[in-house]
């Protein structure tokens, strides 16, 4: 999404008739009015949420919680694979991120009000603050509606246990709930979700093709790469063994938060066994800051110096490969492409993704494979995957053969094949 050419009136047709909530399309129209709608530009903005959000995250926890924690977190937030990955995709995952990690640690300090430990934050504000993000985040994503209503039903089940809080509690998950449902039954009813919804339903979408454990698994797994979970999990063996008691205690304390992790990955696992397999791993980037909260929390004892500073060189050098071997789609060169070759007095734009349209401001849009009448192009789509599989997989749910593909570097613009007489 971006570019000047469009205005909020075509704005609000757009975003019914794309599959995600709006939030992250809006927030990117307006920058793009002011910053401009260059490549770089558009990328800088996923860019600009990971630095506020983490420093936002560090300067929460470091004032209410632990200096030495915030900068391991920081850390492992800032280097690690998947952040730099997104902060260079014109993508919501970034600005997901980003808010997951300051809902998550302001969940955190309101978890240590519920069990009156001495967090010196007025409870309002917390409240406030988490309300506003919450509604952010299921704006920003539909599954970030599993992870909120997990985070939330942990922390109300802790809070009607104390006794105390709950009824702060209902209220902010129930508006932050609330503001949900109100998008939801806006985009089903006069947008396209209800139709992406009952093709993926049906089987007519790219599906996860491995088993559900892979997915759980890989779940997990990308939120530190094996290296990274692969010192975790030698780091705590030692520190159980020389720390026992402490190590423990840092486990019951940070259950609830573990708790949230398995009750996402349940809802996670009927999604996928009864509804929908168009589901991917990087659709729950929100979990990673749980993890990432957890595992400074571990590290920031004493005896575990060496190996955090192991941790965060694996972590890098991780990042570093990734960066090393990441590939940017062309979209501007298939945007060309196109221009060049399909007048848009003629032909409609279509795509997967309004992202994938900034360059295609003159263009009608439609969310499906078409043949078109009296022009050739059928479909422009991003796919990294093997062979381009997936692309594959949309034009033969729908009914589309005889076609070429034009690669553009995982820009993918599909057109009729010409058949010789």
């Amino acid at each position: 999404m971006g570019g000047s050419n469009w205005n909020l009136v075509n704005f609000l047709d757009i975003i019914l008739s794309d599959v995600h909530p709006p939030l992250y399309n809006l927030l990117l129209l307006i920058y793009s009015k002011f910053i401009g709608s260059s490549d770089f530009c558009l990328r800088f903005f996923s860019t600009i949420w990971i630095i506020i959000c983490g420093y936002i995250s560090y300067i929460l926890i470091h004032k209410y919680i632990n200096s030495d924690i915030a900068f391991i977190f920081i850390c492992i937030f800032m280097l690690n694979p998947n952040t730099i990955y997104y902060s260079q995709e014109l993508r919501n995952y970034a600005m997901l991120l980003g808010l997951s990690s300051i809902f998550i640690i302001l969940c955190y300090l309101l978890y240590e009000k519920i069990n009156n430990n001495n967090i010196q934050i007025n409870k309002n504000t917390i409240i406030i603050t988490i309300t506003t993000i919450g509604i952010a985040l299921i704006l920003t994503h539909y599954y970030a509606y599993i992870f909120v209503f997990s985070v939330g039903i942990v922390l109300l089940a802790l809070s009607i246990h104390k006794k105390i809080l709950y009824k702060e509690i209902f209220i902010t998950f129930f508006i932050i709930g609330l503001a949900g449902i109100v998008w939801l039954i806006i985009h089903l009813n006069y947008g396209a979700l209800s139709y992406r919804m009952s093709n993926s339903y049906n089987g007519n979408e790219w599906i996860y093709e491995k088993s559900l454990l892979h997915l759980l698994f890989s779940i997990i797994l990308s939120s530190l790469g094996k290296f990274g979970w692969a010192m975790v999990i030698v780091s705590s063996i030692y520190v159980l063994i020389k720390d026992r008691q402490k190590s423990i205690k840092q486990i019951i304390d940070y259950l609830p938060f573990i708790f949230m992790i398995i009750i996402e990955l349940m809802i996670i696992s009927i999604v996928f066994i009864y509804f929908s397999k168009t589901i991917t791993q990087r659709y729950f980037i929100m979990l990673y800051p749980i993890i990432y909260l957890f595992i400074a929390i571990l590290f920031s004892n004493k005896k575990l110096k060496y190996f955090l500073l192991i941790l965060i060189t694996s972590i890098y050098l991780h990042s570093i490969y990734i960066s090393s071997a990441y590939i940017k789609n062309d979209i501007r060169g298939a945007s060309i492409f196109i221009k060049q070759n399909f007048d848009s007095n003629y032909c409609k734009l279509p795509i997967n993704w309004i992202s994938y349209a900034r360059y295609l401001q003159d263009y009608k849009i439609i969310y499906k494979p078409i043949i078109q009448d009296n022009c050739d192009l059928i479909f422009f789509n991003i796919d990294n995957s093997n062979n381009f599989t997936h692309t594959k997989i949309i034009l033969k749910n729908n009914d589309i053969q005889n076609y070429i593909l034009n690669n553009f570097n995982g820009a993918v613009v599909v057109t009729k094949k010409i058949e010789s007489k």
